[in-house]
């Protein structure tokens, strides 16, 4: 991945950490599990194909790059389901455990990388739905490679107009599209963590640089 296309995002401003929220599957989680170190996530599933970078950099240290760290994403499908859990019910708020063991092996729109020489990783997933009223988003963990003690917890969320055009765009979003509730759409107003982000016919592409505080 080239890094130039990075160099219009703000380099040392450290990143908003968020809550990690339910649905978190680690890799090691369960012996003889799918390996979730992958670039694809999208396991067969219908959905605007979606290519997301980020670049993981040390604000303490000038915006240096930091490789070899697990990056995690998970999000919801298009219906606004996760995988690997059963009971959910996307046209509601979830009122479950955060944390729940896997109910099953599903692993679709979720996956992790090791971020290159250049701090880079690049996934392929598909557009998330929508779950619960709460604002399209990602869900993101960041630490280095064989530690438990995570950079980074954060939620990365879209401008509002830009969901409402793909959602309303794309085959995938027909059936839920004209009952999308407001909340789905705005981002929450505390400082969000909004990639930089494109759309075309087919394909939504976001970028963004991801500074943490290595200490």
């Amino acid at each position: 991945i080239d890094p130039s296309i990075f160099a219009n995002g703000a380099r040392c401003n450290l990143t908003a950490t968020d809550i990690e929220a339910p649905f978190f599957i680690d890799d090691s989680e369960i012996p003889n599990d799918i390996n979730l170190f992958r670039s694809d996530l999208r396991d067969g599933h219908r959905g605007c194909e979606f290519r997301l970078y980020l670049r993981l950099l040390d604000g303490r240290n000038d915006g240096e790059p930091i490789p070899d760290a697990e990056v995690y994403i998970w999000h919801c499908d298009a219906d606004g389901r996760y995988s690997g859990f059963d009971n959910q019910e996307p046209s509601t708020p979830y009122t479950g455990a955060f944390e729940r063991a896997p109910e099953h092996l599903d692993r679709f729109c979720r996956g992790v990388q090791l971020t290159d020489r250049n701090g880079i990783v690049g996934f392929t997933s598909i557009w998330p739905g929508w779950d619960g009223a709460r604002p399209i988003h990602v869900h993101l963990v960041a630490r280095i490679n064989g530690q438990t003690t995570r950079l980074i917890t954060t939620q990365l969320y879209f401008d509002a107009e830009f969901s409402r055009q793909v959602v309303q765009a794309e085959p995938a979003y027909a059936g839920r599209s004209t009952n999308i509730p407001a909340s789905s759409l705005n981002p929450p107003g505390d400082s969000p963590v909004m990639p930089r982000m494109h759309h075309t016919p087919g394909l939504v592409t976001g970028i963004l640089n991801i500074v943490v505080d290595r200490a």
